[in-house]
């Protein structure tokens, strides 16, 4: 080899090094700042849990009766702070997907009907300013393998994206069993969307995409992370809009542990 095609290989070869090394300093960074941000959602969700406890204590009567006009305002304090402890769930789900690859499932046997009841109970007044009913028909249903806390999130990001984008009518909330799963919907009468336009918004960075309007194109960290939650459970998770505008959130989940191998039974 010529002194000149050596010193070129030598430069590629460096080259090549120092991207290799450029790259693991920028994952080993990245996922720092994941280890950071998860964290501080720790700390925000810790003070939310307390507010959301004492709105439940003062609904439930421990601190005895409180009047009608000012129940409302408690039942509103309890529901957004519910609200606001499933995003940071969801945000440090996010985070430990996307910044720190390390997001493992934990899953045991939940109900679907008791995280619908624990939803409408935390949530379902709020749901309900805007005089949208939510009208449930959900039984006797097998149990799931699922994380309940990330049931119980999943469940309220449905109700709450069909509350913003509700057009008309009420929402409905229907679950049944099916061949080794069971399929939750969240429905609704909402915008038309063509077929292209429901797909994009299950991207994981949907909500993040540049948009020529100011308009919320979702609520929480939106529908993509709902699916990922959901396939990492062994489940699914699909929007699907016809024609007329009646939307469909729809869940699924499985009666059985399932692939994908990183959901696995938590230990008791």
């Amino acid at each position: 080899m010529s002194a000149c095609g050596a010193f070129l290989a030598g430069l590629a070869a460096g080259a090549v090094l120092c991207a290799v090394g450029g790259f693991f300093l920028w994952r080993s960074e990245l996922s720092r700042l994941g280890r950071l941000i998860s964290f501080a959602g720790h700390e925000i969700n810790t003070p939310l849990t307390a507010v959301n406890m004492t709105a439940l204590n003062f609904l439930s009567g421990i601190f005895g009766d409180i009047p009608p006009e000012q129940a409302k305002w408690m039942r509103l304090l309890r529901s957004q702070s519910s609200r606001m402890g499933s995003i940071v769930g969801e945000l440090r789900d996010l985070i430990h997907h996307h910044m720190r690859r390390d997001l493992i499932m934990y899953v045991e046997p939940s109900s679907v009907k008791e995280a619908v009841d624990a939803v409408i109970s935390a949530v379902g007044s709020s749901l309900c300013e805007n005089e949208a009913k939510i009208e449930v028909e959900v039984g006797e249903l097998p149990a799931v393998m699922a994380d309940p806390d990330r049931l119980f999130r999943t469940v309220s990001s449905m109700l709450f994206h069909a509350r913003k984008f509700r057009a008309s009518g009420d929402i409905h909330i229907i679950a049944r069993p099916l061949d080794g799963e069971v399929e939750a919907v969240v429905s609704y009468h909402g915008p038309k969307l063509p077929p292209e336009a429901a797909a994009r918004s299950l991207e994981l960075f949907y909500p993040a995409q540049r948009r020529k309007d100011q308009q919320l194109c979702s609520v929480g960290m939106g529908l993509g992370l709902l699916r990922l939650v959901a396939r990492l459970q062994g489940g699914d998770f699909g929007f699907e809009v016809d024609q007329d505008g009646l939307s469909r959130l729809v869940l699924r989940l499985p009666t059985t542990l399932r692939p994908p191998a990183r959901a696995v039974r938590r230990s008791t």
